[in-house]
Parts: structure tokens; sequence; C-alpha cells
């Protein structure tokens, strides 16, 4: 894929450029694993790839836009800790990057199995305190609603 791009840097671009057109596309409430091309990146062997060089972080602001202008909501994924990255998912540039342009955030652990279910989320917190971040949004149905239908949101501090 890196070849057929023009290389890992041209990929990760293409990366971000296709997750702004799936959010403008598909406007989805919740936005997950923003910048998983780290991990994509580590295991094709380009870990000394700077994933955010200007030319990525340009493409990547692009990305945050349309999840700024779909409504959407980011996750601060867990997962990126489990799986050795050393960070959750947004990177903290990202994330204070999406802070200041009044992006919300949700939590997510990226569960695959019981015992996964909530993992990192103390450490989560306080990677968005650290970023800036002082309120978490989640999604929830009205009563009687049923599958499908609109939900609502609710911000609650950290």
């Amino acid at each position: 894929a890196a070849d057929a791009c023009g290389g890992p840097e041209a990929l990760a671009v293409r990366y971000y450029e296709t997750v702004a057109e799936m959010v403008t596309a598909l406007k989805p409430e919740i936005v997950a694993h923003l910048d998983l091309i780290k991990r994509n990146a580590t295991l094709a062997g380009f870990a000394d790839l700077s994933l955010d060089s200007p030319r990525i972080r340009r493409a990547a602001l692009i990305a945050l836009e349309a999840v700024e202008a779909s409504g959407g909501i980011l996750d601060l994924n867990t997962a990126g800790w489990r799986k050795g990255l050393g960070e959750p998912y947004p990177a903290p540039w990202l994330a204070s990057k999406a802070k200041r342009m009044g992006i919300p955030f949700c939590f997510g652990d990226d569960s695959h199995s019981p015992t996964q279910v909530g993992s990192g989320l103390t450490a989560a917190r306080l990677y968005l305190l650290n970023n800036g971040l002082s309120a978490i949004t989640f999604l929830t149905r009205t009563p009687g609603s049923v599958v499908g239908t609109e939900m609502m949101r609710q911000t609650v501090a950290l």
C-alpha cells in the first residue's frame, strides 16, 4: 500500500484524506481510531516514520475539520496503550488540536474480550486532562426509543 501511494508518508496522508472523505459522506456520531495509521505504520516496519510531518499534519487537520463540520465526537481510545504504542488514539498533538477546535471526546477501549472492557479508562481521563480537556461526551437514547433513532448527547466533567 505504501508503494502504491508513493511511500509511507504519502500513505499516511491518503489515510487522513480517506478519513475526511468518510466523515463527510457518512457523518458518524463517533469517529474512532483517528490515527490508527500509527499502528499500521509500526506493524509495516515504518516505525521511524514521523507521523506528524507538516504534510501529514495538514491532512490530519482536514480530517479534524471534517469531524468538526459533521458535529462528530472523537473517541479517546485506550487500545493504543494495550497494543504497545505508548499512547492512545489520538496522539497528543491531535487531541490538543481537537480541543482547540471544540471537538468533544468520548471514551473507548476497543474491547475484544470481557477482560478488556474499561481497560485504561483511568489513564484516559488523565490523558484528556493533561491535554486541556475537562469534559467527556456520551450518547444516550431517550427511554422507549429504538435502535436507529437519534441519540442525545450528554457532557459531564472529568
